[in-house]
């Protein structure tokens, strides 16, 4: 489950967008994982059909944010996306 958020910075930290694109597909699979392990979490009663839906609806919205944001990041192809060794990001 941390493995979606931590892919997601990984790749920003990457020089160019296609390398940034390719960290948000692992991020897009470890949030299929964290589904199914809901669905599974479900199943054996550990959480209600509620709370799976919901966690779900998330996950799913988080999914289709993704997929856009690789889109754009394909369609823009930045080579040089300004972000040298040296930059920290800031905590918000």
């Amino acid at each position: 489950m941390d493995s979606v958020i931590s892919n997601i910075a990984e790749g920003f930290t990457q020089p160019t967008d296609k390398a940034f694109a390719r960290y948000l597909f692992i991020s897009k699979a470890s949030n299929a994982e964290a589904r199914t392990r809901l669905l599974l979490a479900c199943d054996k009663g550990y959480i209600t059909s509620e709370e799976f839906d919901s966690c779900n609806g998330i996950a799913d919205e988080v999914a289709r944010m993704t997929t856009g944001l690789i889109k754009y990041l394909v369609r823009s192809d930045r080579r040089d996306r300004g972000l040298g060794p040296g930059q920290r990001t800031k905590r918000p």
